[in-house]
């Protein structure tokens, strides 16, 4: 069963509240079922931005790590404003519940506040599975730099919970329809999503756990997430078997190769 509309499914779009400069052009919206972040058709990044978004969620969930709330809805019957001044399009839409919380920030003092250490690691097995060059590049990338706004907390008793947002920017440099998703995509050997400032957190048991965590992910697991994407968003039924099977020889792959690769990424020592 995927995670997508199954805690929270708002029906309609009563007003925009606020239209948000980012890559995708997200509409801050109020629904029948509260507040959310829409991310619509006809955005800057592509519609397939919105299949990737799909994608990556169900697989954070799926692995183990926290996720916003999220649907698809149809947007119809409303104007939404962009912050580029254009319009959402018509059609369906990925939309995910506004959750009280702030975005991560690298201050040593605040791991100790985590409610789950161990997401550290997980974080960066899912970030390396999608390819997620939007959380924290590969030390190679042209900007390493973090995206510390692709990290939120929310509030766990007197501790924090991860949660893994956005994930528009994954498996592809572009379209999945026109992605190479053979071996430069199954075996590529950098290491994403492994955050610098994390190093404290991701000890050898944590980057055991983590990788262990791929065992969950098969192929008839992928298929329905992947399936479950809107046909308006695309790819192609082809392309989708692809991608459905591709993800699933690349969780594969990274069992017996991640560990070695996140050694060497922190210098760990580990055997």
């Amino acid at each position: 069963m995927t995670v997508c509309g199954s805690s929270w499914q708002p029906i309609e779009i009563n007003r925009s509240i606020q239209a948000i400069h980012s890559s995708t052009k997200v509409v801050k919206v109020m629904t029948d079922a509260g507040i959310g972040y829409l991310k619509g058709m006809g955005n800057p990044q592509g519609d397939q931005a919105l299949s990737c978004e799909l994608v990556g969620t169900e697989l954070a969930h799926m692995v183990g790590l926290n996720t916003a709330p999220c649907a698809i809805l149809d947007v119809c019957d409303i104007e939404l404003v962009r912050a580029d001044n254009g319009t959402v399009g018509f059609g369906p839409a990925f939309i995910s519940k506004e959750l009280i919380g702030f975005p991560g920030s690298g201050e040593q003092s605040f791991f100790k506040s985590w409610a789950r250490p161990d997401d550290a690691a997980l974080l960066a097995v899912l970030d390396t599975l999608i390819c997620n060059e939007d959380r924290c590049p590969p030390p190679d990338a042209l900007d390493p730099r973090p995206n510390w706004d692709n990290l939120f907390f929310t509030q766990s008793g007197q501790k924090f919970d991860l949660i893994a947002i956005d994930h528009t920017h994954c498996f592809s440099e572009g379209e999945i329809e026109e992605a190479d998703l053979g071996p430069a995509y199954i075996e590529n050997p950098r290491v994403f999503g492994a955050f610098p400032e994390h190093r404290s957190l991701i000890t050898d048991e944590a980057v055991d756990r983590a990788i262990s965590a791929l065992e969950i992910i098969d192929a008839r697991r992928v298929e329905e997430i992947v399936g479950s994407v809107p046909r308006e968003w695309g790819p192609t039924k082809a392309k989708r078997d692809e991608w459905a099977r591709a993800i699933v020889m690349r969780a594969s792959w990274l069992q017996g190769n991640l560990y070695a690769a996140l050694t060497r990424q922190f210098r760990l020592g580990l055997d």
